[in-house]
C-alpha cells in the first residue's frame, strides 16, 4: 500500500507535535517547493494508516495523505550521489553531456513526478514497464546541468527516452554507432550523387578544417 500522512507542524500543538516525532516516530522534512516543515510517516498497512488518520481527525489536526511512490522524497539527490559518486569530482550531464561541476549538478528526476501524478500512462510506464520502486528510485535519477534541467522542466516524450538512453552505457554506445553509421552514408551518397572521387573528398575535408581552423585564430585572438 505505502500510503504517506503529511501534517504541517505550525498547524499542530506542542503536545501532539510531541507525540507524533517522539512516541510515533514521524520524521520532520522541509517541502522544496513551499519551504514549510512537515511531519512525515510512511504506512505499509491500511489498519495503522487508520489508526493516525482517526487520531489526526479527533484532534482537528489537517493533515494530507499520499501514495509514497509518487512523492518527491527529500533525500533522493544523497541517495543517487551514494551510488553513482562524481569521477574526479566532475559529473556529465545526461542531456547534453557537458563536464559539469557537483556545485552546478542537478539531480533530475527522468520520468517527471508531476506527469506520473497525474497521467495514467506515464504511471504505466513507470511502474509497469521500467519497473520503477517509487519515483525516487536511483533508475529515474541522473545528473543534469542547470540549463538542461531548466529546458526540461516536467515535459515528456523525447526528454524521457534521451535520459533512459543516455543514463545507459550500452544504448548511448549504440545511439553512437548508429550516428557514425548515418553520416558514413551520408558522405558516400554525396559522393556518389556528385560523382566525387576519394582524393578529391580529402582535398574537401582538409579544405573545409583549414576554413574553421581560421575562423578559430581570427575569434580567439
Amino acid at each position: 500500500m505505502n500510503k504517506k500522512i503529511s501534517v504541517e507542524t505550525k498547524k499542530l500543538n506542542r503536545k501532539i507535535k510531541k507525540q507524533l516525532i517522539n512516541k510515533d516516530k514521524f520524521k520532520l522534512v522541509c517541502n522544496h517547493i513551499d519551504n514549510k516543515l512537515y511531519l512525515t510517516k510512511t504506512f505499509s498497512s491500511k489498519a495503522m494508516l487508520d489508526k493516525y488518520v482517526a487520531f489526526l481527525k479527533a484532534n482537528r489536526v489537517d493533515y494530507v495523505v499520499t501514495n509514497a511512490r509518487v512523492c518527491r522524497s527529500n533525500h533522493y539527490r544523497q541517495k543517487y550521489l551514494s551510488q553513482y559518486p562524481p569521477k574526479k569530482k566532475y559529473f556529465r550531464c545526461n542531456y547534453c553531456s557537458h563536464i559539469i561541476k557537483k556545485d552546478n549538478m542537478v539531480v533530475d528526476h527522468i520520468i517527471p513526478i508531476h506527469k506520473i501524478q497525474v497521467s495514467k500512462f506515464y504511471n504505466f510506464l513507470a511502474f509497469k514497464l521500467f519497473k520503477l520502486s517509487s519515483v525516487n528510485s536511483t533508475k529515474n535519477l541522473v545528473a543534469c546541468c542547470k540549463k538542461c534541467n531548466a529546458k526540461k522542466s516536467d515535459k515528456g516524450g523525447y526528454w524521457i527516452l534521451k535520459g533512459f538512453i543516455n543514463k545507459n552505457i550500452i544504448t548511448r554506445t549504440i545511439k553512437r554507432l548508429i550516428i557514425l553509421l548515418l553520416i558514413v552514408f551520408l558522405i558516400l551518397y554525396l559522393m556518389f550523387v556528385f560523382d566525387i572521387k576519394l582524393s578529391d573528398l580529402q582535398y574537401y575535408c582538409v579544405t573545409i578544417l583549414s576554413y574553421f581552423n581560421k575562423l578559430i585564430d581570427k575569434y580567439t585572438k
